[in-house]
């Protein structure tokens, strides 16, 4: 396992260096393409997208021990209506995506790549259960309270109000 680890380390940082130009030529074209509202909405989700992948070798590195797990107290609407945006642009045109964010959505401590990317993963089996078919995702976020009677049957949890 020490060693998937230190393989996974070396290669997080060798496409850190990728990540690295990336950036570097986004921010270029950006400066080169001030005034075209366009391009400068497209370099804008490129920049994002580079930002996820940079998030995701950050996960691989602490998967690796090599970095600290980074939780926040994060808006957990933000990160689902962000990864659902990215969704849609990569849906098949015969899937529809139907998204519903309660606005009682809760905030959590957590990292948000990872949200990230159990939202990513949890769409990705929904579309692949699909089988290439016509249909209609739906995603949902919305808080909910523990039942009381299941927080009693063990005597050392109290009954909190949870929200996911």
């Amino acid at each position: 396992m020490e060693a998937i680890g230190t393989l996974a380390g070396g290669i997080a940082h060798d496409f850190n260096n990728i990540l690295a130009a990336i950036f570097g030529y986004g921010y270029l074209l950006q400066q080169d393409t001030e005034g075209n509202a366009a391009a400068q909405e497209n370099l804008a989700e490129i920049m994002k997208a580079a930002s996820r992948a940079k998030d995701l070798v950050q996960q691989i590195l602490t998967f690796s021990r090599q970095r600290e797990q980074k939780r926040l107290v994060i808006p957990l609407d933000n990160v689902v209506k962000e990864a659902t945006k990215f969704l849609r642009a990569s849906l098949p045109a015969q899937i529809r995506i139907d998204v519903q964010i309660a606005v009682d959505a809760p905030t959590v401590l957590a990292d948000a790549t990872q949200i990230y990317q159990v939202t990513m993963n949890l769409a990705t089996n929904a579309l692949h259960a699909m089988e290439g078919r016509p249909g209609k995702l739906n995603v949902s976020l919305s808080a909910f309270g523990r039942r009381q009677p299941s927080s009693r049957q063990i005597r050392k949890f109290r009954p909190l109000s949870m929200r996911c």
